[in-house]
C-alpha cells in the first residue's frame, strides 16, 4: 500500500524519533531538526528582501526626504561625526552636567540631538501607518 508522497515520508522520517514530541512519544531533542531548519532558510531565501521604503507614503515630503540618498549619506555622516565629537569631548569636557560644560560643548551637543530629533520626526512622518515604525531598525 502507498504510504503517501516523498514529501511526506521525508517529513515524517525527519520528525520521528527523538526529533518529535508529540503526545504518542515523549521523546524529545535539545537541538532542532537540521532539515527543518534548512527548509525554514529557504523559505526565507526565497521570500526576497524587505524594503523598509515599502511602508512610507507614496506621496509627500516625509517621504521623499526618507528615500534619498543625500538624506541617507547625511544621516551616516552625522552618526560618523557624532562618534568622534564623543571621544573630542571626553577630553575636552570635564563636567558632568551639561549645563556646566564649556559653550561650544553644549552648542555641539544641541546640535546633534536637534538633527537626531529631526530626523526622527521626519522617519516617522514617512510611514503610511505610524506602528509599522518599529520594523524600521534604523527608526527604533
Amino acid at each position: 500500500e502507498h504510504a503517501g508522497s516523498e514529501e511526506e515520508q521525508r517529513h515524517q522520517s525527519r520528525n520521528s524519533g527523538l526529533l518529535a514530541a508529540t503526545p504518542k512519544s515523549r521523546k524529545t531533542s535539545l537541538f532542532p531538526d537540521k532539515m527543518d531548519i534548512k527548509d525554514r532558510i529557504r523559505e526565507e531565501m526565497l521570500k526576497g528582501r524587505w524594503c523598509v521604503t515599502e511602508l512610507y507614503h507614496t506621496e509627500g515630503i516625509s517621504q521623499c526626504i526618507v528615500r534619498s540618498a543625500v538624506f541617507d549619506a547625511l544621516t551616516l555622516a552625522v552618526v560618523a561625526l557624532n562618534t568622534v565629537w564623543m571621544a573630542v569631548e571626553l577630553d575636552v569636557n570635564n563636567e558632568t552636567v551639561l549645563t556646566d560644560a564649556p559653550w561650544f560643548v553644549q552648542v555641539i551637543e544641541h546640535s546633534f540631538a536637534v538633527w537626531f530629533t529631526v530626523e526622527w520626526v521626519i522617519r516617522f512622518a514617512a510611514f503610511k501607518t505610524k506602528k509599522y515604525c518599529v520594523k524600521d531598525s534604523w527608526f527604533m
